[in-house]
């Protein structure tokens, strides 16, 4: 019995002991330390860019800890381009460290139209702020915020222009004829453009289609021009067509194609670019 009697007084003993350790960690619990670790660039497209910010969490305490969630905002040179919320919960064991990964997405077409400074740079000043959030005991809701500086590419897609269409020579079936692109690279790295599909319709006939054979080399801000040479039969789309070549001094066209860029940038891959355009083009003899 006197046995007995012992060993529940140190049960009893041994739960009060762990009952004040416990006790004494709520009542020391201290604020997380946090850092942004990196922010990198993932992905980049002639569409948009995206960054991923890592965030290091280090709980001091000798009890696991919870994050309740984060915000994030994304500014450029200034001003704030991408905002939002993650009410991601993570949890940190005591004396650990553990890890969350911000994915921050912007558009160059929001960029450039929403910052006036993107509108004629090779790059711009970011600034990516996170802010954790935290639910402690004792401590209740705690904020914690971060920034990291940088600067990002800004991307333009290469542009395709209609530069001139001569007629080279005229006779009573068909007419030789020549069609100037001007292929503009408006980035700040060079480009490859390996071939270039094209359609010009005039009055709803196809006057030329096809494929360039030979590759184009872009320089940084550079333009290049495409020469296509090509016969326009009267037979295949009237001889209506010859009174056009001969009296008009210029054209209305519709053009569409593709354009396959090989930029000079690591972390873009060769890309398709439609192209489809309408105006009216000088006609040189």
């Amino acid at each position: 019995m006197t046995k007995r009697l012992t060993l529940i007084a140190l049960a009893i003993a041994l739960l009060v002991l762990a009952g004040c350790e416990s006790l004494k960690g709520l009542l020391s619990i201290q604020r997380p330390e946090a850092h942004l670790e990196n922010v990198s660039l993932e992905a980049v497209t002639f569409s948009g860019a995206s960054l991923v910010a890592e965030v290091g969490v280090t709980n001091p305490n000798p009890i696991g800890i919870q994050m309740s969630g984060f915000d994030y905002r994304l500014d450029i040179e200034g001003s704030t381009l991408v905002s939002g919320d993650q009410p991601q919960g993570l949890s940190i064991a005591a004396n650990g460290t553990s890890y969350v990964d911000v994915p921050v997405s912007l558009q160059f077409s929001q960029l450039i139209d929403s910052v006036q400074a993107a509108r004629d740079r090779d790059e711009v000043a970011y600034t990516v702020a996170v802010t954790l959030r935290f639910s402690l005991p004792i401590l209740g809701e705690i904020s914690i915020p971060l920034e990291h500086e940088g600067t990002l590419p800004v991307i333009r897609l290469p542009r395709v222009q209609l530069s001139s269409l001569r007629l080279r020579s005229i006779g009573l079936t068909g007419a030789d004829m020549q069609l100037v692109l001007n292929v503009e690279n408006p980035n700040g790295f060079g480009a490859r453009i390996p071939s270039v599909g094209y359609a010009m319709e005039v009055q709803g006939q196809t006057w030329v289609a096809g494929m360039t054979d030979r590759a184009i080399s872009l320089t940084a801000h550079g333009t290049s021009r495409v020469t296509i040479p090509f016969t326009l039969s009267f037979s295949a789309v009237g001889r209506t067509v010859r009174d056009l070549l001969v009296g008009g001094n210029s054209i209305d066209y519709e053009f569409s194609g593709v354009i396959v860029v090989n930029p000079e940038f690591e972390l873009i891959h060769e890309t398709e670019i439609p192209i489809s355009l309408a105006g009216e083009i000088p006609l040189s003899r």
